[in-house]
């Protein structure tokens, strides 16, 4: 992640003529390790013991394999319920597509942003018995047991907390969840290239490289070989 920072900022400079040239053009990094999925029975403790606002986030990002930074980022005129989309207006690939991203909401997802609608509207109008002046507006859709948004940083040390608690060692991230998606996805039959659109990747290469993992899943791959055999 560092290194992506410091290549960045040297690109920027370098297009932005701020500097003569840019000294990590040609700097080649060992390539990163994929990440592990998050297993469901590690997914489903961390639901059960979490607190309402924490359990909310982990289950939308397993039923949209979102970007931590998109989630925080949603707000509630981004969703369409009637149509099941979720529109992102300012995400990571918008410089290449040129156009806002869609994702899919599955129904089990609509029902959960309704039933969150609903409760952050109840803290929304409740009322200062003092000034009696209404709470003020929020429009970010998760936010903590406080009422303020989550944060990268706070909802990672949320989970490393709760981890904590119930003694999981399982190097899984909130990141993991994206790439439980993914690999879940996949193995159950969906295309690639269906999977890549749901997570924003412009390549489905960069989906199959760092959020795919089959690997030893030989029932999953001896089914495609079925598909691949079967006469129509």
């Amino acid at each position: 992640a560092g290194a992506n920072v410091i290549t960045s900022a040297s690109r920027w400079a370098s297009d932005d003529e701020r500097i003569d040239r840019d000294p990590f053009r040609r700097a080649r990094y060992a390539e990163a390790e994929r990440r592990p999925d998050m297993p469901d029975d590690i997914f489903e403790a961390l639901c059960k013991h979490a607190c309402k606002p924490f359990e909310a986030a982990l289950r939308f990002l397993r039923l949209t394999g979102a970007r931590i930074g998109e989630m925080i980022q949603a707000q509630r005129q981004d969703f369409d319920f009637e149509r099941g989309v979720w529109i992102i207006h300012r995400h990571k690939t918008r410089k290449q597509t040129k156009k806002p991203r869609m994702v899919a909401l599955v129904p089990e997802c609509v029902v959960l942003l309704r039933a969150m609608t609903v409760a952050t509207t109840c803290v929304v109008i409740a009322v200062d018995m003092e000034s009696k002046e209404a709470a003020p507006r929020q429009d970010h859709v998760f936010a903590n047991s406080l009422g303020q948004p989550w944060t990268d940083a706070s909802l990672n040390m949320h989970l490393k907390r709760l981890k904590r608690r119930l003694g999981i060692t399982h190097p899984a991230t909130l990141h993991s969840i994206r790439h439980t998606f993914a690999s879940c996805a996949v193995r159950n039959g969906a295309p690639i290239k269906l999977v890549a659109a749901q997570l924003g990747h412009a390549s489905v290469a960069t989906c199959e490289k760092f959020y795919v993992n089959i690997d030893g899943e030989i029932e999953a791959i001896r089914r495609a070989a079925v598909l691949a055999t079967r006469r129509f």
